[in-house]
């Protein structure tokens, strides 16, 4: 079977120091990042990511061009690959598509690493201030 496409999306702020946007389901569920399918035939993971962030987190920012890393993980009999950016986060809506299912929480990036089910994306995570301080010397953050 082949892999299912998938992208995520680390939503991330600093105020005094960093912090990352979590989401779960509402029922006690994992803290994870936002994540999802590719559904359009041309596989734009950025479209895809912004949507994803919208409905899942209700969170709309800078999306990275760049990937931060990519992880695999099988589910229903299913295996996925997925390709993770990073978006810094401007606006934060009150409404948002998925509200009444998910919920978000911001965590500092030590208490993020923690939560998180998943081991690949604890170490994107551990990643991140690393990859932020190199694109912040670009210009590109």
């Amino acid at each position: 079977m082949p892999k299912a496409k998938q992208v995520a999306v680390i939503p991330w702020r600093d105020r005094g120091g960093l912090h990352v946007l979590l989401i779960r389901k509402r029922k006690g569920g994992r803290w994870g990042i936002p994540k999802g399918h590719i559904h359009d035939k041309s596989f734009d993971y950025h479209k895809a990511a912004v949507e994803e962030c919208h409905e899942e987190a209700g969170i709309e920012g800078r999306i990275s061009r760049r990937f931060l890393g990519e992880f695999n993980y099988r589910r229903n009999g299913g295996r996925h690959h997925v390709r993770v950016l990073t978006l810094r986060v401007k606006r934060v809506l009150a409404d948002y598509p998925e509200m009444e299912i998910r919920e978000r929480a911001w965590f500092t990036l030590g208490d993020a690493i923690g939560r998180v089910g998943r081991k690949s994306v604890r170490a994107l995570l551990a990643e991140l201030p690393n990859w932020i301080g190199e694109r912040k010397a670009l210009g590109k953050v």
